[in-house]
């Protein structure tokens, strides 16, 4: 995500909400059956679309999983969808490309989507992707992790990994469970 090919291909405008009048990313500008994809390129072609729920093993109760928060509230405004959205015709949404992530209504807005295209400051990515709301795992508390693995890997270096982890008392990381 820090790749240079992976850092330009995105046109601004676009994700201010403004559908330009030729296409101005390099690459992935149209989907397969010529749709135009909005917004184009790879920031917002390669969204990661892998999904997790947590079960309580001994309830078997799905924890209820938050994305809100996720992403920095300065991202999430500074994207817009562009007037008539979702309306216009021969384009192709972020919502019809990743629906298990990004909604209709939000569009652009969706914080998945602006914690995603924010650059990684190094080679290894590790963005956020839910809180877990009104449950504190116990110490020795089973839990399972169902994973919806849709982010194709295949024929890279990547690999992909779950990491949970608990906030400091100012919000931040923590070192470890507490």
């Amino acid at each position: 995500q820090n790749h240079a090919s992976f850092l330009e291909s995105f046109h601004w405008q676009e994700f201010e909400g403004t559908v330009a009048e030729t296409f101005q990313c390099k690459v992935r500008n149209q989907d397969s059956s010529g749709a135009r994809l909005f917004p184009c390129g790879l920031q917002a072609t390669s969204l990661f679309n892998d999904t997790f729920s947590i079960v309580d093993d001994f309830t078997d109760e799905e924890l209820p999983l938050s994305k809100q928060g996720i992403a920095w509230e300065t991202d999430v405004k500074r994207f817009h969808n562009p007037e008539g959205y979702p309306g216009l015709p021969g384009m192709s949404w972020l919502f019809q490309r990743f629906p298990s992530i990004i909604s209709e209504e939000l569009g652009v807005q969706t914080e998945a989507f602006a914690a995603w295209v924010r650059p990684s400051f190094s080679p290894s990515v590790q963005k956020a992707y839910a809180w877990i709301l009104d449950h504190d795992l116990q110490e020795g508390q089973t839990i399972l992790i169902n994973v919806n693995a849709s982010f194709p890997i295949t024929n890279t270096d990547a690999r992909k990994m779950l990491v949970l982890a608990t906030t400091g008392h100012l919000g931040g990381p923590s070192d470890g469970f507490e």
